[in-house]
């Protein structure tokens, strides 16, 4: 009879630790701890993130695209600015893309759409060298994902910085192979670039220029800048110094007599009669554009460029999108245990 009793007794202590037991199982299958153990991370669970991306992506394309053909339409200060501040939201789309999506195919459908919208959005750019381009970065997005897993797959802590730098790197040589290519089509269609974008882009360097040319104005005569600016540099000798104003003014005019022949010939472009400093050096720089490959020798300074002006701006900005998206629980970390093969020697 004691057997019998301490048997029930044993019996309900068992059933007491199996409802505990199962009462924890649903209990953590419900809240999901900060460091659970995750033997699946690369797999994507849930598809609203990647729609959620999707609208993003295209959404920023198509502002990017929007914000270029404005300026390429009338290139002034505020339109520059559209477009580097829509330029930069296509990075931060472009590294939360891959960051988030780990599917390979679902980060495809996301850069052939952010493409095709950017395509859509700019005359030209479903052109020959405007498609190409457009291949180029979808490319870049593609080898960017497969650089930014392997940087995540590769550490044991995620380091968000490295994984942005190696993002924007790559995205942003393949956008700057795209505008190369999509502006080599536009010199190649309009013979050069347009007067107003030369104005603009020659705008910013006028205190330069006026350094070395006192009183420099884009409308002066073409002539009179040669000899403006040989006047300050024959200035500088002592020997001028004793000379009177009338010979001054013809050592002036021959000096910048030379300078404006040799120039000439270098450029292999003539100065027109009565022609104006700033229409003059915008056929040269025209002229001078049409000696490289289509545009192409571009790349390497518009891919420089690139880097330098959005690495920063957008490696900070989305660090603390990532900071935030952790605080508020839509992202959360977890680990994993897994097993390496190591080279042994015997």
């Amino acid at each position: 009879m004691e057997k019998v009793n301490n048997l029930t007794i044993s019996q309900n202590q068992t059933m007491d630790l199996l409802n505990k037991h199962e009462l924890n199982s649903r209990s953590s299958e419900l809240r999901p701890a900060t460091n659970a153990i995750i033997s699946t991370t690369d797999v994507d669970w849930s598809l609203k993130h990647f729609f959620i991306l999707l609208v993003l992506g295209i959404s920023a394309a198509v502002w990017f695209g929007t914000a270029l053909k404005n300026f390429n339409a009338l290139p002034v200060s505020g339109a520059l600015i559209t477009v580097s501040i829509s330029a930069i939201a296509l990075f931060l789309v472009a590294v939360f893309q891959i960051f988030l999506i780990k599917s390979f195919s679902l980060n495809l459908v996301v850069a052939a759409a952010e493409a095709v919208a950017i395509g859509l959005m700019i005359p030209g750019g479903f052109s020959r060298l405007g498609a190409t381009g457009l291949l180029f970065f979808v490319g870049s997005l593609l080898l960017a994902y497969h650089r930014g897993r392997q940087e995540l797959t590769d550490h044991l802590k995620i380091n968000f910085h490295r994984f942005g730098a190696i993002v924007i790197r790559t995205v942003a040589s393949g956008l700057a192979i795209f505008l190369a290519l999509l502006y080599a089509g536009l010199y190649q269609t309009t013979k050069g670039i347009s007067y107003d974008a030369f104005r603009f882009i020659t705008s910013g360097t006028m205190p330069v220029v006026r350094s070395f040319v006192p009183g420099f104005s884009p409308e002066m005569a073409a002539t009179g800048f040669f000899k403006t600016f040989a006047a300050s540099q024959v200035n500088k000798m002592p020997q001028v110094a004793k000379l009177s104003e009338a010979e001054k003014q013809e050592v002036f005019e021959e000096f910048g007599s030379q300078l404006k022949t040799r120039f000439e010939e270098l450029t292999k472009t003539m100065v027109a009669s009565g022609e104006s400093a700033l229409s003059y050096f915008y056929r040269v720089a025209n002229q001078y554009l049409g000696n490289f490959a289509d545009g192409l020798a571009f790349v390497p300074m518009v891919v420089i460029g690139l880097i330098i002006f959005v690495k920063w701006p957008v490696a900070w900005i989305s660090y603390l999108v990532y900071r935030l998206l952790l605080v508020i629980g839509v992202i959360y970390l977890g680990v994993e245990p897994r097993n390496k093969e190591i080279i042994m020697v015997k």
